[in-house]
């Protein structure tokens, strides 16, 4: 999908409807904005939503560490198994 837009005397770019549609943008959505290769990239930052998402499949079993910052495996085994599967 192509579209022009204009910058305005305030440095500011309207994303086309049909486009903040399909991407599911929303108001008050927060980007980080980078040049790669001569082009400007808008990239939206995660939610709330998206954090919760993201982190749902990790352990959230209490985990002790000996004084060297080990953990005993067989007393926390789903993290074990997160830390070598992920």
């Amino acid at each position: 999908m192509t579209n022009s837009v204009k910058l305005s005397s305030r440095g500011r770019v309207t994303i086309p409807q049909e486009i903040r549609r399909e991407l599911n943008i929303k108001p008050q959505t927060e980007f980080t904005v980078t040049a790669a290769d001569g082009k400007i990239v808008l990239t939206p930052l995660p939610t709330a939503d998206d954090w919760e998402k993201m982190f749902k499949d990790t352990p959230t079993e209490t985990v002790e560490l000996d004084n060297n910052g080990h953990y005993d495996p067989r007393k926390a085994p789903s993290f074990h198994n997160w830390m070598q599967n992920g």
